[in-house]
């Protein structure tokens, strides 16, 4: 009985031995990642009141083509080698093509003469935009210890829903610099380089399919 005991004992012992080499051999939990928007003010589109004219355009927005590094949740920087890396620890809210995707909805909603839909809204549309996405990154053109350049490029196609013939297609393209290499201020610098784009294809748009253009 006393060396069945002995040996019970023994075997707890290992047990919390064991236990204890366990707790420092795992690994420590990963930092959470940080959730970025591309657009805050969407956030507020629901609530923000706005008035449609009678003679609208509408207009389908099609999720935006993009390489496989642009196509899911990461933060694209691209180092002076031309290579593309992802930034650690964070990541878009969405995978970017949607966001871009509900960004340009958004622009389009904001402006009196046009409306902006999704494919899955299932309401019909008299055109269909396309974008393809050519770059979307931070180009550390000065090295890793500099602020990065933004580079934002769109290849937009325009079409007629019904019959799918082309109206018209158009790059667009803008540059600015991040305030710093902060990864806030490389979403901040994205999201307006994004913004501006998508302004420039919304006005581009405009004065195609209206006759006396409304800005």
């Amino acid at each position: 009985m006393i060396k069945q005991k002995l040996i019970c004992a023994a075997i707890f012992m290992a047990a919390v031995n064991l236990g204890g080499c366990l707790s420092t051999i795992l690994p420590e939990p990963a930092p959470a990642k940080k959730i970025y928007r591309l657009s805050p003010d969407l956030q507020n589109s629901v609530t923000s009141p706005r008035t449609t004219a009678a003679n609208a355009l509408t207009i389908r927005v099609d999720r935006p083509n993009a390489s496989k590094a642009l196509q899911g949740y990461n933060l694209a920087v691209s180092m002076e080698s031309g290579q593309l890396a992802k930034v650690a620890d964070a990541q878009w809210e969405d995978s970017l093509p949607t966001l871009i995707q509900k960004a340009f909805v958004f622009e389009l909603n904001s402006r009196p003469n046009m409306i902006g839909l999704l494919p899955t809204s299932g309401a019909r549309s008299v055109y269909r935009a396309h974008i393809t996405i050519r770059h979307f990154e931070a180009v550390f053109d000065r090295g890793e210890g500099a602020a990065p350049k933004i580079s934002v490029d769109y290849l937009v196609t325009l079409s007629d829903a019904g019959s799918r013939k082309l109206i018209g297609t158009q790059s667009f393209h803008h540059e600015n610099r991040a305030a710093s290499i902060n990864v806030n201020d490389i979403v901040n610098s994205k999201s307006a380089a994004n913004k501006v784009v998508l302004k420039e294809i919304s006005d581009w748009m405009n004065a195609v399919l209206s006759p006396s253009p409304i800005l």
